[in-house]
């Protein structure tokens, strides 16, 4: 096994590691999804037009000439349901010299999962499972593909809650946010998702499985955390929790101009004990949250104990001391966020397949 690694490692340095560096020149269309089908089976790669066509496009479509010049259409999607089925769907792809692009809920918006040079999109939706809670130590282990408002509610029964989490949770992959540096809902008090990483669990082209462990060397989590999949595919991750808060507030400010909610952000950005989220939203960003209209807003959230929850009331009512502005706590910001979510997919349902 030790020697089987270190001669894929001399390898890697001598043409590249996935795809990048020098490379002997490519081959035409390669082999690589008969040959993934023949390594997993149990018809885990597609090749249809249906299925390639959509796998070019993200949640959201690119505008017509950056899609012609961006996307191209996959070879195959490859759908496993292991993550000793996805490294050996890298393996083949790594063998073949086709490239492998790993795809979660596509909800980026950035076009990180197009398959700009063909290839084979390796779909990771199937790994959706909270594989272990640990109480004692206060961390889940959770895989890749798992949508965050499943890993939320399932940890939430529990009594507990990640420390923060995307505004895109119905849509968005364990995985997939994980590999994009884990901003979010929460960064303005927990940091980043990165921070809380305690390992991961990565398929490498050689078909390794390595765990990523600690800050430094070269198993490390900043060796595949926020690379986007290109240093290997992510199939799970352990961080640490936070009690499930006692109490969820939302103050939304619906503003004249973007400007005025300014020095309110400013204002409460400057708190000992700032807000659990802060969004500051334009009018073109606001049409698409259902049922606010196209006026600018700035929507404040606290997700903690009851004390903390009054104290954000009380620090806003400070601020707006004198002002015109008022503030309606009727609302709940993750049903808006899930409902711009949604918004945004009845929009562009049916135009996802030929459009580029």
């Amino acid at each position: 096994m030790a020697d089987r690694r270190i001669r894929f490692e001399r390898r890697v340095k001598k043409i590249g590691f996935l795809g990048r560096g020098s490379r002997p020149p490519r081959r035409g269309e390669s082999d690589a999804p008969h040959s993934i089908d023949l390594r997993i089976g149990d018809g885990r790669i597609t090749t249809s037009l249906q299925d390639t066509e959509a796998a070019r496009h993200g949640f959201a479509p690119l505008p017509h000439l950056l899609g012609r010049i961006f996307s191209s259409r996959p070879q195959g999607v490859a759908r496993p349901k292991t993550a000793e089925e996805v490294a050996n769907a890298v393996m083949v792809c790594f063998e073949e010299r086709t490239p492998a692009v790993p795809r979660g809920g596509a909800t980026s918006g950035l076009g990180g999962v197009l398959p700009v040079r063909g290839g084979v999109v390796i779909d990771l939706t199937g790994l959706n499972g909270i594989v272990a809670l640990d109480r004692e130590n206060g961390t889940a282990t959770v895989e890749a593909g798992a949508l965050w408002t499943d890993v939320i509610d399932g940890l939430e029964r529990d009594g507990f809650s990640p420390p923060v989490y995307p505004s895109s949770a119905p849509g968005s992959t364990v995985g997939g946010w994980v590999s994009t540096g884990g901003y979010g809902v929460g960064t303005l008090r927990y940091g980043s998702l990165y921070e809380h990483l305690k390992s991961l669990e990565v398929a490498l082209p050689s078909g390794f499985l390595v765990e990523a462990a600690g800050r430094e060397g070269r198993y490390s989590i900043p060796s595949f955390a926020g690379t986007e999949g290109q240093m290997g595919i992510v199939t799970k991750a352990t961080f640490s929790l936070r009690p499930a808060p006692e109490r969820r507030v939302s103050f939304l400010i619906r503003l004249p101009r973007l400007s005025d909610g300014i020095p309110i952000y400013a204002g409460l950005m400057g708190l000992a004990d700032p807000p659990y989220s802060l969004e500051l939203v334009n009018s073109r960003a606001a049409v698409s949250y259902e049922g606010l209209g196209d006026t600018p807003f700035l929507l404040a959230t606290q997700e903690g104990s009851a004390r903390e929850a009054e104290s954000l009331r009380t620090a806003l009512d400070k601020i707006l001391a004198g002002s015109t502005l008022e503030v309606d706590d009727s609302l709940d910001a993750r049903r808006l966020r899930s409902g711009k979510l949604r918004h945004l997919r009845d929009r562009i349902n049916g135009e996802l397949f030929y459009s580029g």
